[in-house]
């Protein structure tokens, strides 16, 4: 500390104390100049530092402290300020009258705030504690409504002499102000019914900015506006209406967006998604997604529509066609559906559907069939994730559970019933470490599984399922020892995920499972590996080198490499 021109030393006290009284300290402008301190100024800053200390302890209830300082020259223009404090004892509270009037007075939640308060009789007076909890009463009183809460009285009477401090603290609601007219701003044409769906809030429920805010995070979360910039006009107020203007910015209503990639399961791919945001202006969405890889081909048309007045409440007509040609299988498949997506919760949806398809698939050199399925099922769907970035998640988690089934008794080839589990979960651990859990499950229930198509079988394997070992390649054979999928699935993996810098990361990871046949005779295939990581704002790139452990130590890599636009 000496080598600065003009060090500052404090002892006797610590932790907020000593924080405080170092920012109290803190050297003006000017004091050092040309790396020197002229004597005559520090002479002054030194005797001016015995009230600054002093003065930086009242908060802390300490109004009678022993300073005394001592100031050492070093070389020539440089100093050694000394600082030696003796709080001395706290002045503590001896009596404490908080109370709450006005229209709110019976909230329970403005009741329990006063229950809170952070100091009680025989504490040290705290005036920074005393100043957060009055800032965040008025923050919550707002938030209820009461606008124009306040502080009818407020005194802390303070006795040096006697050490104590008597807290006399009053509080008025003043009315409950209630959401008003909402209106809309937007250049795109959306009928207000369908935008009424992104509020938090109802006209005539009372005012929130809890709820202001998350409406600007649904505009936001609709991927259809650039911006939603949200008006609260008091001074507009009819009563206690408060009208709200929501301004938005909208997106292109056609969108076009291209990709290009390389995944070693499905080899080179390009992609092309169309979006109408606003089909005939009534707020309904067009999407169609085409995809050519080299081991698969798809073209997908959906029709959204929004049903009711939840955002995520959609009726979505779908037509599909898929095609894969992979070591495993090949297979052809046209399905068509409708599917009924309902929000039971925060984050948790539930969607009814019914497909029906037809499907060509061939295992190995068998002879090609060809199956028909109407297929209803039930999804439940739950996503909470902390977003660091463009499609990066530094915590939280998702799971999914679907039952899906088909009967001869509805037109289908073939009946049977499936369950499907999985779930993923991301926990933060320190300087942006993140362990990574993944999981998914399988059954059937189906007497002839000779009929059951190719897409509704499990497989194993691949850079999203049981690295080391080749996309779909896991599973029961066939007396040739080609595979041809199984009954039941269950994969699991961990992985440690350490960043090397903001776009740059590696890992380590742990995966097992494997597709079989029977419950009570299965063998779990494991594998362990590296990874690097690449982000960047229009897709990510990942490196997998993993090794199976099952003794025949071989090794595979696994490359994905993803850009839109």
């Amino acid at each position: 500390m000496a080598a600065e021109p003009f060090a500052v030393e404090i002892s006797g006290i610590d932790g907020l104390l000593l924080e405080n009284a170092s920012a109290a300290l803190a050297l003006p402008n000017g004091l050092v100049r040309d790396g020197q301190v002229e004597p005559t100024w520090a002479q002054r800053f030194a005797r001016q530092s015995q009230g600054k200390v002093a003065k930086s302890l009242e908060p802390f209830g300490y109004y009678r402290p022993a300073v005394k300082t001592t100031l050492e020259p070093i070389e020539k223009g440089t100093f050694l300020l000394r600082v030696d404090v003796d709080p001395g004892k706290p002045v503590r509270v001896v009596s404490l009258s908080v109370a709450l009037n006005g229209e709110g007075k019976e909230q329970k939640i403005l009741r329990q705030w006063i229950g809170a308060y952070p100091l009680a009789v025989g504490d040290a007076l705290r005036h920074d504690l005393h100043e957060s909890w009055k800032g965040d009463w008025l923050v919550k009183a707002a938030d209820l409504g009461f606008l124009d809460a306040r502080f009818t009285a407020e005194q802390i009477l303070v006795s040096i002499e006697h050490n104590s401090a008597q807290i006399d603290l009053r509080m008025e609601t003043g009315p409950l102000y209630r959401f008003g007219a909402t209106t809309f701003t937007d250049g795109n044409g959306f009928p207000d019914r369908f935008l009424q769906r992104y509020l938090a809030y109802s006209a005539g429920e009372a005012f929130s900015e809890t709820k202001v805010a998350r409406t600007q995070a649904n505009f936001f979360d609709a991927d259809l506006f650039h911006s939603a910039n949200i008006r609260v006009d008091r001074s507009l107020s009819s009563g206690l209406q408060v009208p709200v203007n929501v301004e938005l910015v909208p997106l292109p209503r056609y969108q076009l967006r291209p990709g290009v990639g390389y995944g070693t399961d499905t080899g080179g791919r390009v992609s092309l998604r169309f979006r109408n945001n606003n089909l005939l202006s009534l707020g309904h969405r067009l999407e169609s997604d085409l995809l050519f890889a080299e081991r698969r081909k798809a073209a997908v048309g959906r029709y959204l529509m929004p049903v009711g007045i939840q955002i995520d409440n959609l009726m979505t007509f779908i037509l599909e066609y898929q095609e894969e040609q992979l070591d495993t299988y090949q297979n052809r498949a046209l399905t068509s559906g409708v599917m009924l997506t309902q929000s039971l919760l925060r984050n948790l949806k539930l969607s009814l559907y019914l497909n029906l398809s037809q499907e060509y698939f061939r295992f190995a050199d068998e002879d090609g069939k060809t199956t028909t399925l109407v297929m209803p099922g039930v999804r439940l769907v739950k996503r909470r994730w902390k977003m660091i970035g463009q499609g990066r998640a530094a915590s939280g988690y998702s799971w999914k559970l679907e039952v899906r089934g088909a009967s001869t008794s509805l037109g289908s080839d073939v009946s049977l019933l499936q369950a499907l589990v999985g779930g993923h979960l991301i926990v933060p651990i320190t300087s942006g470490q993140k362990l990574v859990l993944r999981s998914e499950g399988g059954t059937t229930l189906q007497s002839d599984f000779d009929d059951v198509p190719a897409s509704m079988r499990f497989f194993a394997g691949g850079g999203q399922s049981v690295r080391g070992h080749a996309y779909k390649s896991l599973g029961p054979t066939d007396r040739d020892g080609d595979v041809i999928g199984g009954r039941h699935l269950a994969v699991a993996s961990i992985e440690l995920e350490q960043p090397l810098s903001e776009k740059w990361a590696a890992a380590i990871f742990y995966d097992c499972g494997n597709a079989f046949d029977n419950l009570s005779d299965y063998d779990l295939v494991q594998s362990a590996g590296v990874g690097v990581l690449r982000h960047t704002p229009v897709g990510s790139i990942r490196i997998d080198l993993a090794r199976q452990l099952d003794g025949k130590e071989r090794y595979r890599v696994h490359l994905g490499v993803g850009f839109q636009w």
